[in-house]
């Protein structure tokens, strides 16, 4: 009987929530995996999963923003670029939906332009 108690609201709250059960899961097995300080466990979603041995991500999005991580390519990519002030140090990028240019690929990070913002790690600390 007790054991109902808990199974049927953690049934119940993974149909109605699966987005934040997956995100959850991740955040207590996952090595490396993060939600973005923007962000929540209900509104993030994975576009695409990290290659590498950690269980991160290399692109996500949410209601308002597509998020990047600071994978291997992108900062040399952004340093080639006019207009951008972006370091190596950057753990994640973000661009603000509704600001994506023409021709935009979600999971590709060089197509998302100049409106793209760095987010460091003393921001994330904050």
């Amino acid at each position: 009987m007790k054991i109902r108690l808990i199974i049927i609201p953690v049934l119940i709250f993974s149909i109605m929530f699966p987005r934040a059960c997956y995100n959850l899961g991740s955040l207590l097995i996952g090595n490396g995996y993060f939600i973005p300080e923007e962000s929540s466990i209900f509104r993030f979603e994975v576009i695409e999963m990290g290659s590498g041995s950690g269980d991160s991500w290399d692109y996500g999005e949410d209601d308002k923003y597509y998020y990047c991580r600071s994978i291997e390519d992108i900062s040399e990519y952004f340093k080639l670029q006019e207009g951008l002030d972006i370091d190596d140090s950057a753990e994640y990028f973000k661009l603000r939906k509704g600001q994506e240019p023409e021709r935009f690929d979600k999971s590709d990070f060089s197509t998302w332009g100049v409106q793209i913002h760095g987010v460091y790690n003393s921001e994330r600390d904050l």
